[in-house]
């Protein structure tokens, strides 16, 4: 693995990095994260027996190293390789993960060799410039190469969650869509998750508003939940990666999932 850093410069403000010690705290317990995780690994496990056995993987903006660690199981005789801009996200990721976990991002570090999968797990929305972002992936990847991503959806959704959390956006099918194709991309496989928690998400954002509450209060708020309640939600979301683990697509949800395959770049037009 050959990797050269360029000028450093100040981390995004697309994200506090005071959260990390919160992601942290509820990633192994909260329903969501691990539900999240299992969707993520039903779809990669559908695109990793199409991938060559030295398959190198990147994830882009990885944070504590949540998924990460998915990523090293499912891709453990390839190479793994996490990215992430902040120092606090760095320290937790390397408990998690034998794989490397780098500070920086595709505009701070170079590689010498391409990857045939760049992952970015609930990372587009908080970059101003998405477009931007993808095609910036686009250039690390093989001429086959696949971006696995996921992010939030349903703008009616907004609320000051999306606020505190530094959020851009929220997408939907058809704005994603258009992202991935305007930056080079061809979509294979787009699915909505997390439909079971629709309703719900739909009233508590409307309460949300309601509240005088700090960006932290917010989110700590957020991932509250008794310990019967986050069995049943994590119960009731079981069926959604056998789901998609069959390339079934979901109806709806509050978030997407979508892989698309780098387009490759006809020589005879610039």
């Amino acid at each position: 693995m050959s990797i050269h850093p360029s000028d450093s410069s100040p981390p995004p403000r697309g994200f506090d990095a005071a959260f990390f010690d919160i992601l942290f705290a509820a990633e192994d317990r909260h329903f969501w994260f691990r539900a999240r995780n299992r969707v993520i690994r039903a779809a990669i496990c559908r695109l990793a027996p199409r991938q060559p056995s030295d398959t190198r993987v990147l994830e882009v903006g990885c944070g504590n190293g949540n998924v990460l660690r998915v990523l090293e199981e499912v891709f453990a005789d390839g190479e793994v390789i996490g990215i992430e801009p902040f120092e606090e996200g760095v320290a937790r990721a390397r408990l998690r993960v034998k794989c490397p976990v780098l500070i920086g991002d595709t505009s701070s570090l170079k590689f010498d060799t391409p990857f045939d999968i760049v992952a970015m797990f609930d990372v587009l929305e908080h970059i101003a410039d998405d477009m931007d972002a993808l095609q910036s992936v686009g250039r690390l990847l093989s001429s086959d190469g696949r971006i696995v991503l996921t992010v939030p959806c349903n703008p009616r959704l907004w609320s000051s969650f999306d606020v505190a959390s530094h959020h851009y956006r929220r997408y939907t099918r058809q704005t994603l869509r258009t992202a991935l194709v305007d930056a080079g991309y061809e979509l294979e496989f787009m699915s909505p998750f997390m439909a079971p928690l629709l309703p719900l998400m739909w009233l508590k954002r409307l309460g949300s508003h309601k509240r005088d509450m700090s960006d932290r209060g917010v989110i700590d708020a957020e991932f509250r939940i008794t310990r019967v309640a986050n069995s049943i939600a994590e119960t009731i979301l079981l069926p959604e990666s056998v789901w998609i683990g069959k390339g079934w697509p979901l109806p709806f949800g509050t978030s997407l999932l979508a892989i698309a395959r780098k387009v490759a770049c006809d020589p005879t037009h610039p």
